[in-house]
């Protein structure tokens, strides 16, 4: 309820239903009956999967106008509470632990990385999660969540899920995870205090085209009117709101819908975010003063130019 509050558009508010109440006001209550409830469960003496998903879910609005390191004392807590749970350790949890749990751990344990990976890079201090860690723990099941139930303890590789069997957020989620894992490797290496050497940059950059290969794939898997990602979206999305046109928010991946639009942008911005940071160590500072400095940051704007970035990196080491 907190969160929902907190998200919902100015038109939410506007409803019949909602018309006597005062937003702010609202908001402020539910905060801190969630509050009072994360407190009297201890999370932080006896964490329970419930109570780290409820702070997962709640952190980018109470945390929203915090400073970047108080930030990072916050998500090195997350994480660590996640370890002290096991849930960087797949082998060690519990075959009694239904298949549900186990998706909700790889969901849970992979979004925090991304946490970690974002603090890392807005302090440029070392991930608190350490790189060997990263492969332990199976990737996000490319399912809907009611088709979770009938998926057997090992997983071999499904074909593509046809439009009415897919999910977009967890199409996202996947992406999501797959490049916090390789962004987590990169901001590691990056910031261990060593230069790095060739070969490990090769590798990066080859583990970078990888990553491009599958965003893409799952990009191909959005349905789409107009491109999106390049600012061209249709009237009828654009001017939709979540009140006159309820449809279109729904997680469906049969037609367009405004979801679907914005997935396919945030999608596009993974694949730029990892060659940016590919790229960083070798850009000169922005300065507006200077014209090719600008140029060397805006050069590659477009994704058909990040194979050219991609080997161009090569050439600079």
């Amino acid at each position: 309820l907190y969160c929902g509050a907190s998200a919902a558009p100015p038109t939410s508010w506007a409803c019949t239903n909602l018309q006597s109440l005062r937003k702010e006001t609202t908001i402020k209550h539910l905060k801190s009956a969630y509050t009072t409830s994360l407190s009297l469960c201890q999370h932080l003496e006896h964490p329970t999967l419930n109570t780290l998903v409820s702070t997962l879910l709640t952190a980018p609005f109470l945390d929203s106008h915090v400073a970047p390191m108080r930030n990072m004392v916050s998500v090195s807590t997350t994480v660590r509470i996640a370890q002290s749970m096991g849930l960087h350790r797949e082998g060690t949890w519990s075959s009694s632990l239904s298949l549900v749990d186990r998706e909700i751990r790889r969901r849970a344990w992979w979004y925090i990385i991304g946490l970690d990976v974002q603090s890392s890079i807005f302090t440029g201090l070392p991930p608190c999660c350490a790189t060997e860690a990263l492969d332990i723990v199976s990737m996000i099941a490319d399912t809907r969540d009611e088709d979770i139930g009938d998926l057997s303890n090992h997983r071999s590789p499904e074909p593509v899920p046809r439009p009415s069997e897919q999910s977009l957020a967890v199409i996202l989620a996947i992406a999501r995870s797959e490049t916090a894992r390789l962004q987590s490797k990169i901001v590691s290496r990056l910031q261990n205090g060593r230069r790095l050497a060739q070969t490990e940059l090769t590798e990066l950059v080859t583990s970078a085209k990888k990553l491009q290969q599958k965003l893409d794939t799952l990009i191909a898997r959005v349905p789409s009117q107009g491109i999106p990602e390049k600012g061209f979206i249709p009237s009828r999305l654009a001017k939709a709101s979540p009140v006159t046109h309820p449809a279109l928010y729904k997680d469906d991946g049969t037609h367009p819908t405004v979801f679907s639009t914005w997935t396919r942008i945030m999608l596009v911005l993974l694949k730029f975010e990892v060659a940016v940071i590919l790229q960083k160590p070798f850009l000169p500072a922005p300065d507006s003063a200077d014209p090719q400095s600008c140029r060397a940051w805006t050069r590659y704007g477009s994704p058909d130019n990040l194979t050219i970035c991609y080997d161009s990196l090569i050439d600079k080491s």
